[in-house]
């Protein structure tokens, strides 16, 4: 059973926000909706509708604001596609929250006592346990908000563990889908299928010299089982060699296409990650391709890969227009801190989805990340 936006509470109004409770960490009790309120004069009407920003804030009223230090906006770029997403990304003091063990800033009780928040709170716990596996292995966490046909599935968070820290150290193949499996247990409550480790292992041997395995996802509210890995490092020229040697079942031909407009079209893309769906019965249809967008060139006053958004199949046109509204910084302080703070959206990454000979399925991922305004002398400002 899925939420909808009338079943949750509604995110306070702007004008009729309170002074929110002290917290725990010089943080205060405000919900992440408030951020949110930041953040949409800055959101283009294109790539958020009005009802999908009012399940966004509901979803986002269930949420203490200190569990991230940044928040994306999964927005489809394809025409008629409203849908939009919400990302966190959780370190310290996110990790203590979403664990239980900072009491001044509890998760509201409706969403803290479901079975999949249930069980995220005890890998946190055990993630911060530096007698755990993970203490030494996880950098960070992700945690994936979707929304669907107007539900918002809240029941069962996404969540992508952060091991990159294991491939830094060198950790081999057997090593790092151990731990995968061990996060899967966890967060899925109950052990993955033998095959999707072996699949992990598969795609984990199939990396080209100089990449590396990053992420492991799992969407417990989907009920396939599949572990989602996502590699770094796996450049253009190695991508159709890498999927072949992990088992990829799909066309390359139209990922690589998509990827070489560069030439034509002004700067050509680079892959950042790349996300396969390990299942019981190997690499599943799925792929993920992530193309980063220039950072430095958003804050100036564009985007660099603009003419290749433009000509990318799938992509519609005024919504590739509305990317370019969205880049830009504010210093201010946010509804849960005392402090100023430079908060700076950027659009992250660009991530093409190619499935069962489809187009590609282009999604923009909006972020926004704060951190406290220092002075010269190195205060808070």
């Amino acid at each position: 059973m899925h939420l909808t936006a009338s079943e949750l509470p509604k995110a306070p109004a702007p004008r009729a926000r309170r002074r929110p409770a002290p917290g725990g960490d010089g943080f205060v009790r405000a919900p992440l909706s408030e951020t949110l309120e930041v953040l949409e004069p800055h959101l283009p009407p294109a790539l958020a509708s009005p009802r999908a920003r009012e399940a966004l804030r509901a979803a986002l009223a269930q949420i203490p604001a200190a569990v991230t230090d940044e928040l994306y906006l999964e927005c489809r770029l394809d025409a008629g596609a409203a849908r939009v997403d919400a990302v966190l990304h959780v370190r310290e003091p996110g990790r203590e929250i979403l664990a239980g063990v900072n009491h001044a800033i509890p998760l509201p009780a409706p969403l803290a006592d479901r079975p999949g928040w249930t069980r995220l709170r005890r890998f946190c716990g055990e993630w911060a346990d530096p007698r755990s596996i993970f203490h030494r292995a996880a950098s960070s966490l992700w945690v994936e908000l979707d929304l669907e046909g107007g539900e918002l599935r809240l029941d069962e968070p996404g969540t992508f563990v952060d091991l990159s820290w294991l491939s830094l150290r060198g950790a081999g193949p057997a090593e790092w889908t151990a731990h995968a499996a061990a996060a899967g247990a966890r967060l899925c409550g109950r052990p993955p299928p033998s095959g999707s480790i072996r699949a992990v292992r598969r795609c984990m041997e199939a990396l080209p010299a100089g990449a590396r395995m990053v992420y492991a996802g799992f969407f417990p509210g989907r009920g396939d089982g599949a572990i989602r890995v996502c590699a770094a490092g796996v450049d253009a020229g190695a991508l159709e060699e890498y999927l072949h040697r992990a088992g990829w079942p799909g066309d390359v031909a139209p990922v690589l296409r998509a990827l070489g407009g560069g030439t034509e079209h002004g700067p050509g893309p680079v892959p950042g990650y790349v996300h396969l769906d390990a299942r019981d019965g190997g690499a599943g249809a799925r792929l993920g391709v992530e193309v980063p967008l220039h950072r430095r060139a958003q804050l100036e006053g564009g985007i660099r890969e603009a003419a290749w958004l433009r000509a990318l199949a799938g992509a519609a046109a005024e919504k590739v227009a509305a990317l370019e509204a969205w880049p830009g910084w504010t210093a201010t302080v946010l509804p849960h801190q005392p402090w100023r703070s430079l908060l700076v959206r950027r659009v992250n990454h660009v991530k093409l989805v190619f499935q069962d000979g489809c187009p590609a399925q282009p999604k923009a991922y909006l972020a926004a990340r704060h951190t406290a305004r220092v002075n010269r002398e190195g205060e808070e400002a």
